[in-house]
This record gives C-alpha cells, structure tokens and sequence, in this order.
C-alpha cells in the first residue's frame, strides 16, 4: 500500500512535506527550549484558568449570566496567554539574534 501511495503523490509534494518535517534548527538553542517549556506552563495555566473559572461560574451564577460570562472571561484569560506568549517569544528571538530589535517609525524621523 505505501508504495502504490508513494507513487501517485508527485515528487514535489514529497519533497515539500520532508522539508517541513525535518528538525527544526532553531531547537538546538537553549534558550528556544525554555521558552517552549515556559509557553507550555503559560497555556497550561491559563486552560486551568479557565477550566476552574468556568466550574466556579456555573456554581454560583445562574444559566443565562453563565453563559454570558464565560464567554467574556474566557476571552479575557486567552488574550491574556496570547499576548505573554508574543512578549516571551519576540524577547527571546531577539536574544537569540533569530530577529532583529525594530525600532519606533517616530524615532527614524529627522
């Protein structure tokens, strides 16, 4: 079966997929790895958040408030967690050197 499979899919698309399943090089850098470490806590966390926050709510508010504001404060924890995980990742890629610091368009004025 694989190999009637490996014959219908073109050589292109082969190579494509390989490519994007080799090993990521940027891995290799300690820091990159715990900054990995630090978003999986970052999203743990904030799924907890928002696991017990929902328990707590269901709880103590009735089903329509419920509803309602389950949904505000789960946006609120995930925004949240979005917006820790850009600041840690555009920190430690710049560390890193992997991007450039970019500096305020007001700043390049003469």
């Amino acid at each position: 079966m694989p190999d009637s499979l490996d014959a219908r899919v073109p050589a292109v698309l082969r190579e494509a997929v390989a490519r994007d399943l080799r090993p990521v090089k940027p891995l290799a850098r300690p820091a990159v790895r715990v900054l990995f470490r630090r978003l999986t806590v970052v999203w743990a966390a904030a799924n907890l958040g928002i696991a017990t926050l929902t328990l707590m709510l269901l709880w103590w508010l009735p089903l329509a408030a419920f509803v309602a504001m389950k949904q505000v404060s789960a946006l609120g924890i995930t925004f949240g967690a979005v917006f820790v995980t850009i600041s840690l990742s555009l920190r430690t890629a710049r560390r890193e050197g992997l991007i450039a610091a970019t500096v305020p368009a007001r700043l390049l004025v003469a």
